[in-house]
């Protein structure tokens, strides 16, 4: 499984999706936390409605367990220009 932050994902995207297809599975973060999961969709075949219903719980269930924390904007700016001349 490949891990891939959220803004490489969006500059390499036709590359991940072709690893996908490969049968690769690539999880997205963002400030190294996951946030979406990219797998094999094999043959058309629809997803269970009852395991993604259980999915979704699970989710909104971690997203209320959560504490948003306040976006510092000059820090993410920091960060991401860390290291280049």
């Amino acid at each position: 499984m490949t891990t891939v932050e959220a803004l490489n994902a969006k500059n390499k995207l036709r590359a991940l999706l072709d690893r996908v297809e490969r049968g690769e599975e690539v999880v997205v973060t963002r400030h190294g936390k996951p946030v979406a999961w990219h797998a094999w969709f094999q043959n058309g075949e629809r997803v269970d409605r009852s395991e993604a219903r259980a999915a979704l719980g699970r989710i909104r269930s971690r997203a209320a367990a959560v504490a948003m924390q306040s976006f510092d904007w000059s820090s993410r700016k920091n960060d991401q220009y860390a290291g280049q001349p």
